[in-house]
Parts: structure tokens; sequence; C-alpha cells
């Protein structure tokens, strides 16, 4: 799998509300091969699912630094609710498109 599936794609926010806002920082949006916060990005570099769960490999960067983020994407409530787990955190998203 080279590319992010079409079910995990669009826009999410951190809530219902923040899909409204002209900016958040709790946004996020999902493509193909990208992943895009309010203050940095990332290129997909590998793409795999098991049990259910997405698992996401990005090349990141954001305010002058770059690193690697490996993330498992979960969606729920019939694809409403994206639930993302990185090293150090877990966030709840809602879809917004």
């Amino acid at each position: 799998m080279s590319t992010v599936p079409p079910k995990y794609q669009g826009q999410w926010a951190g809530t219902e509300e923040s899909c409204n806002a002209p900016s958040s920082a709790d946004s996020m949006t999902l493509a193909d091969s990208r992943i895009q916060f309010t203050e940095s990005s990332g290129q997909l570099m590998s793409a795999s699912q098991s049990d259910g769960n997405l698992h996401l490999v990005f090349n990141m960067q954001g305010e002058g630094e770059a690193w690697k983020s490996e993330e498992v994407y979960s969606l729920t409530s019939g694809g409403k609710v994206l639930v993302r787990y990185t090293q150090d955190s877990t966030f709840k998203y809602f879809r917004c498109n």
C-alpha cells in the first residue's frame, strides 16, 4: 500500500465545532500521500493495514524541525471519528467533510 485509503482521507478536527473555524489548532487534513496540521506537515513514507488499523509513517517538517512519525489510525462511529495514536499521545478527531 502506497497511499492513505480514501475512507481515512479528509479534513478532521478535535471537536465538531472546530470544523467551522477558519483556522483551528486541532485540525488535520489527511490526503492520499500527505498529512497537514496548522504548524507542520508530512510526506507519507509507508502505509499498511493490520487488525483493522491503518499504520502510517511520515517524514514530518515544521517550525524549523524535521522528524519521522510512526502513527496508527482507527475509524469509529461509521467513519465519522478517527483516533490517531502516536508514540507519545492519542488524539480523537471528528470528520469535517
